[in-house]
């Protein structure tokens, strides 16, 4: 009896799981609207990183270089929803990534991927295009194709700022707080993270 019931659970699950991936599939509208390579360079302290992704109709493949950290993977195409502007695919280990894109222009792309570590598919499957000012899984970062010049990111605020007690002096190369003076050593908006060091 306890056999016969572990059978049917197992059926049941066989099931959900086939039903799952076919949601996916059957979401499918066509291929990307654009092929070729695509960069995205920023520095971490005084390192620089490059973070590029390649398309193809079937697949994306990533790269990362860099002194602080390096990869490369494959991504398999699962669907892509035009609407949305989001991509599911999976790399060579089973990870399952989504990816939204956004501001295609001939040169540019803005790019935002997650990596779905907790609930594969489903996760993916579900996962709502995030907000233009998240900072969750490094933000919306702006990519550029292969041989144009990539801007380097800048803090988009400048000034004296003050909360009746306290004064702070902002601008892209620097910070003051109080007597301390702070050199920039990278900039990412899509984190909104400023990374400087006290200057003597």
């Amino acid at each position: 009896m306890k056999n016969g019931k572990l059978f049917k659970v197992l059926i049941l699950m066989a099931l959900l799981i086939s039903c799952s991936n076919q949601d996916i599939e059957n979401i499918d509208t066509g291929d990307l609207p654009t092929s070729g390579s695509y960069s995205w360079s920023f520095k971490i302290v005084l390192s620089e990183q490059k973070s590029t992704h390649t398309f193809f109709s079937d697949r994306i493949d990533y790269k990362m270089e860099g002194s602080i950290y390096s990869t490369k993977y494959s991504m398999k195409k699962i669907s892509y929803e035009k609407d949305k502007g989001k991509w599911i695919g999976k790399d060579e280990k089973g990870n399952i990534y989504v990816m939204f894109f956004k501001n295609k222009t001939e040169n540019y792309v803005t790019i935002y991927k997650h990596k779905c570590k907790k609930g594969g598919l489903e996760e993916a499957k579900n996962f709502e295009k995030p907000s233009a000012d998240t900072t969750a899984d490094h933000g919306w970062n702006i990519y550029t194709l292969n041989g144009n010049s990539t801007n380097e990111e800048k803090l988009n605020i400048s000034g004296e700022f003050s909360n009746g007690k306290n004064k702070i002096y902002i601008s892209d190369g620097h910070i003051k707080i109080g007597e301390k003076n702070f050199g920039k050593l990278s900039f990412h908006s899509g984190e909104r993270r400023w990374v400087g060091i006290l200057s003597g």
